[in-house]
């Protein structure tokens, strides 16, 4: 692709969302001085631009005036425009869990009629979101499974009162949160539902591989509450699993270990247990979802449960639609743009 045409293409992008929420009647678009000003480009860059859409038939011109024109064929008649970034928002794409909550939110923002676009951005920068909202002619964005990093960025978009919804990744803790417009996985509620199933299931030497954070901790708290001895060393991280899952089999330490998604971790340590002879012994307690499913039918000799009650697909869908509802009843007009945060489970 060429230097031109990287400088038509967003001008390009930006006219057809115009032409597509335009209505039965050929509506006038922006204007060359206008679209010259908003992509720093010359007038010349704006004319070719508008000549390949004339030649694709998306924009008219009209006898005796002056301007381009929607072709009323390409409209969409008020359509809404809901962009998606996912993760660090360098990948146009998402996990089957990121799925689930994409699908809430489409059950979520029903019956609002809704055009979805998948966008990347290949930088932290909060500006490169807002020109992505303005090239795009956005009404809405749902982050999914946003970074650390990328909070300034959803600030900024709250502070300009854009309609955006975030959801944490149910998988990974974050450190640092939006200001609001956050679904928050409520990971002291499942660490309390984990230990509790764990505890009534009569084991008494539990190991935890997860990231540090609430659900581990509310575990933890839950276990020392039942005279379990469960200290920090008893939560470890991926990488510490072969070593550490090891050395506890030999020592015969662990009768049951709690593991959190995903699946290199769910690999990682299914791995270590089928290489040790002890490994059969220990009962590995997951969540219930896609991955997990596929580890336990690969090790069929290891011992593995999934929890009750706690179904991340089913969660991560609910949290999709609760975003879904929130943005559309901004763009409904029924509440301002920001909502508080709140949690799901």
């Amino acid at each position: 692709m060429g230097k031109e045409d990287l400088l038509i293409k967003p001008i390009i992008q930006y006219v057809l969302h115009e032409v597509s929420r335009a209505g039965s009647e050929p509506e006038l678009l922006s204007g060359e001085p206008i679209l010259c000003e908003k992509f720093k480009v010359a007038r010349g860059t704006v004319r070719r631009a508008m000549a390949q859409l004339i030649e694709r038939g998306y924009v008219i011109q009209l006898p005796k005036r002056r301007g381009y024109f929607s072709n009323p064929k390409f409209s969409r008649y008020g359509e809404l425009h809901i962009g998606i970034l996912v993760a660090s928002g360098y990948i146009a794409g998402m996990s089957c869990i990121s799925s689930e909550a994409y699908s809430g939110f489409m059950k979520g923002i029903n019956p609002l009629c809704c055009g979805y676009y998948f966008l990347s951005v290949n930088s932290f920068e909060p500006q490169q979101v807002v020109d992505l909202v303005t090239i795009h002619g956005l009404d809405a964005l749902l982050w999914i499974a946003p970074e650390d990093a990328n909070v300034p960025a959803i600030d900024y978009l709250i502070d300009m009162d854009f309609p955006v919804a975030a959801i944490e990744n149910a998988h990974v803790p974050m450190q640092v949160y939006p200001k609001k417009n956050f679904l928050i996985y409520d990971r002291k509620a499942a660490g309390v539902l984990r230990a509790e199933q764990v505890f009534n299931a009569g084991f008494r030497k539990p190991l935890y591989c997860a990231e540090p954070g609430a659900a581990p901790d509310a575990f933890a708290a839950y276990m020392q509450g039942h005279e379990i001895p469960f200290g920090r060393k008893s939560i470890i991280g991926m990488e510490e699993i072969p070593q550490v899952v090891t050395t506890l089999l030999d020592q015969d330490k662990i009768d049951s270990i709690v593991c959190d998604g995903g699946m290199n971790r769910y690999t990682m340590l299914f791995e270590t247990l089928s290489n040790h002879p002890a490994g059969k012994r220990v009962t590995v307690f997951l969540e219930n979802e896609v991955n997990s499913q596929i580890v336990v039918q690969k090790y069929p000799d290891m011992k593995s449960r999934f929890f009750e009650n706690l179904d991340i697909r089913e969660s991560e869908f609910n949290a999709g639609k609760r975003a879904g509802i929130h943005i559309r009843n901004i763009l409904a007009k029924k509440k301002k743009s920001g909502f508080e945060s709140e949690y799901f489970q």
